[in-house]
């Protein structure tokens, strides 16, 4: 085993440790997917590019003009503010995937279910010709 330096020892030393340590993987962390989604030709940003333009085709055809890029930005910062508050309450890692999962599927679902009803509509309109 690796010895303690002595100046760190006790439990503010340790502390100190496991906060700095769980900071740089935060900063590792958040420099590769900037490293990923800066670079205009890799895998994430033709993704984001992707979904950019799936929500701006759904969002056209019902005639909804709005920038897809202020939904998508939304849904990144709800996706991480729900992560980090389900890790500051300390919940089991399937409720994390969970609330990842609800934040990428919850527009497409809304978009999908407000063309539903802009389809029911349309119907009721046209069958009262």
């Amino acid at each position: 085993m690796i010895p303690f330096p002595v100046w760190l020892e006790g439990h503010a030393g340790r502390t100190t440790l496991l906060t700095a340590g769980i900071a740089a993987i935060g900063i590792g962390i958040f420099g590769t997917m900037l490293a990923v989604m800066t670079d205009a030709q890799g895998p994430g940003a033709l993704a984001w590019n992707r979904y950019i333009a799936y929500l701006e085709r759904e969002l056209r055809a019902m005639f909804i003009f709005t920038n897809p890029r202020i939904i998508a930005y939304g849904q990144l910062v709800g996706g991480v503010a729900l992560i980090l508050g389900a890790f500051a309450m300390e919940v089991p890692l399937y409720v994390h995937l969970l609330i990842l999962i609800v934040a990428a599927i919850g527009p497409y679902a809304y978009i999908r279910r407000l063309r539903t009803e802009r389809r029911k509509l349309i119907e009721t309109q046209v069958e009262q010709l």
